[in-house]
């Protein structure tokens, strides 16, 4: 009995032991691929704001900003951009500028700012949102038939100096 009792076992436990098949887990799905955005120019926000897209202007004596003329400023920097901020069809414009002037006199940076506020203005963007306005730090959301975008500024110092120096941010993309 106990000879059969162990082969009877010796079964059951082999038996047991073929019904043990392993199983592999199923492989997640990949990831889909995320969809590309192909590189655009800034007029395919159909109506970009003059802030991120100037109009080209005629030859004149006009300053950059619309700086006073006769008050002897020299401005120097650049823009970068518009650019397609990567991925996104947001676009950024994004300058360094300083000022002096010639006459070696310094700059006042209430009157830089005064000087931007009205070069916004001027841009015909209507703000939605804004925060430091009168101040030498601003921030502004504003909107285009068919556009959203962001405009910031900071001038430093908060003095007057022979150097002031500002920065500016633009951003924009289609509602």
């Amino acid at each position: 009995m106990r000879v059969s009792a162990l082969l009877l076992g010796g079964v059951l436990v082999l038996g047991g032991v073929g019904c043990m098949k392993r199983v592999p887990a199923k492989r997640p799905p990949d990831a889909p691929v995320p969809a590309k955005v192909p590189v655009l120019n800034v007029r395919s926000l159909g109506t970009p704001s003059a802030l991120i897209d100037p109009p080209p202007e005629p030859a004149t004596d006009k300053m950059p900003f619309d700086l006073p003329l006769g008050k002897g400023y020299g401005i120097e920097g650049s823009w970068k951009g518009p650019n397609q901020v990567k991925g996104t069809t947001k676009f950024e414009r994004i300058g360094d500028f300083t000022l002096k002037k010639a006459d070696n006199v310094d700059v006042d940076p209430k009157e830089v700012a005064e000087t931007l506020e009205k070069w916004i203005a001027s841009s015909g963007v209507q703000s939605t949102q804004s925060s430091g306005a009168g101040t030498l730090q601003r921030s502004m959301d504003y909107g285009t038939p068919r556009t959203l975008g962001s405009i910031a500024y900071s001038i430093r110092p908060d003095a007057a100096a022979k150097e002031v120096t500002f920065h500016i941010e633009v951003r924009e993309q289609p509602r």
